[in-house]
């Protein structure tokens, strides 16, 4: 493995998530996870980030997005709903946030890997990175999903939310996971302790914000991996 190599692209990646760190958490986790990658740990990185020992990215020229996952907190609509009289958060309520903050996170990956001049293709094959990204335990602060706030009642919160962010690459041929970072994003527009009016559209112009950001910064890691893989 190109030690050097792999480094440099992971603090590329996550050294500009705008992520929070965690490391309670962190320190719990294993030095090797159950597919056999190894947990480093560098100044800026992560939380946690995890590296096959035979990973090599020198042999890729493309990327392949997977569809996104998105998952809400356990207990985030009961939270929600015991603090609310109407507009009450449903299943089908949740089912529209996840497919919107899949279309929001494609269309800033897509968007940031056209910029920095990455090949983006829909097919596996042997130079082909597949890169795959998910959300979890999402806490949206002040839900709107039926775009109702401010018409009639207002809903207040310090920030957006929070969540968590994945990062996995893998070999689009073999579907051998090759590295794998994660990390917390807290107070997604935070607004420094002052309770602000929010309602769909501020909350999907800070989910598009945060997400753009990070996907930039991503292309960036991928980009110089790539260039420095053809040298």
């Amino acid at each position: 493995m190109n030690t050097q190599k792999v480094t440099r692209l992971f603090s590329l990646i996550t050294i500009v998530l705008l992520l929070g760190t965690s490391s309670a958490i962190a320190k719990k986790m294993p030095q090797i996870s159950h597919e056999g990658l190894e947990r480093v740990k560098k100044d800026g990185s992560a939380d946690y980030v995890y590296l096959h020992p035979e990973a090599d990215f020198s042999g890729y020229s493309k990327i392949m997005l997977d569809e996104p996952e998105i998952s809400f907190q356990r207990f985030w609509k009961q939270t929600v709903n015991s603090q609310r009289t109407f507009d009450r958060i449903t299943d089908s309520d949740i089912a529209k946030m996840i497919e919107q903050g899949k279309k929001l996170l494609i269309e800033e990956f897509t968007e940031a890997m056209k910029k920095a001049d990455l090949t983006l293709v829909e097919e596996a094959g042997g130079d082909v990175l597949r890169v795959g990204a998910s959300i979890s335990k999402l806490n949206i602060k002040a839900p709107d999903p039926q775009k109702t706030a401010g018409s009639w009642s207002r809903i207040y919160a310090e920030s957006a939310g929070d969540a968590t962010l994945t990062i996995e690459l893998y070999d689009s041929i073999t579907g051998q996971i090759l590295a794998r970072a994660i990390d917390t994003k807290i107070d997604v527009g935070e607004t420094v302790g002052w309770q602000q009016p929010r309602d769909h559209y501020s909350n999907v112009r800070d989910a598009r914000q945060a997400l753009g950001a990070w996907a930039r910064q991503l292309a960036k890691g991928l980009q110089r991996a790539l260039e420095e893989g053809e040298k």
